[in-house]
């Protein structure tokens, strides 16, 4: 699954296999022409089961639509036009996963204008897809065409939400997203992510 340092982490626990994650670090920079294409020529040779996608981009953050570019909205739509080739790679990629009969995840700011621009809308307007916010995550909206990892994704959030009401886990104040939590959120991931591969091809794990 490009994207979700998590995921790469564990997935050796689950017997499963993970792609390389896509940032700027790992030399796969989606903001070029040669990024993109790297990243599609993946999913159409190695056919993930899932891929998990996020856009925190500046260019969309509605502090910067709000505040710091309120009086420079021309220069903020600058930014937004030379962003949006990551939108599309973000519909290109959800589209290839649903065609194909495999998975999405995707996740933003739920006050991000990027969820009002047409790649994301027509995402959103897809069949089978569903939304929600998680608990503990409260701010981040989570798109994805199969409803059961977010069934499963939501009651991992709430079971985790109970642990640091009731002490059981350390939480960080400072930051929406501790990382107990992204592990319990890449282990619920890759959970149900197995049970869909044995389904599809149970010899692999005998």
């Amino acid at each position: 699954s490009p994207g979700d340092a998590g995921l790469t982490t564990f997935i050796d626990q689950y017997g499963l296999i993970a792609l390389g994650q896509s940032n700027t670090s790992m030399t796969w920079d989606l903001s070029t022409l040669e990024g993109r294409r790297l990243w599609k020529e993946t999913i159409e040779t190695w056919k993930p089961m899932l891929v998990t996608m996020s856009f925190h981009g500046n260019a969309w953050s509605s502090k910067n639509e709000q505040g710091n570019y309120k009086h420079h909205q021309r220069l903020l739509q600058k930014r937004q036009e030379l962003d949006r080739p990551l939108l599309q790679l973000v519909q290109w990629t959800c589209h290839e996963q649903a065609g194909s009969g495999r998975y999405f995840l995707v996740n933003g700011p739920s006050t991000s204008r990027a969820l009002r621009e047409p790649e994301l809308k027509d995402v959103i307007g897809m069949p089978n897809v569903v939304s929600g916010r998680l608990p503990v995550t409260t701010n981040d909206k989570f798109l994805t065409n199969d409803a059961s990892l977010l069934t499963a994704l939501t009651a991992n959030a709430k079971s985790y939400e109970q642990d640091v009401h009731e002490g059981a886990v350390a939480h960080d104040n400072e930051s929406e997203f501790s990382p107990t939590f992204e592990e319990q959120r890449a282990h619920c991931i890759l959970s149900l992510l197995r049970d869909v591969v044995i389904k599809r091809n149970r010899h692999r794990f005998i």
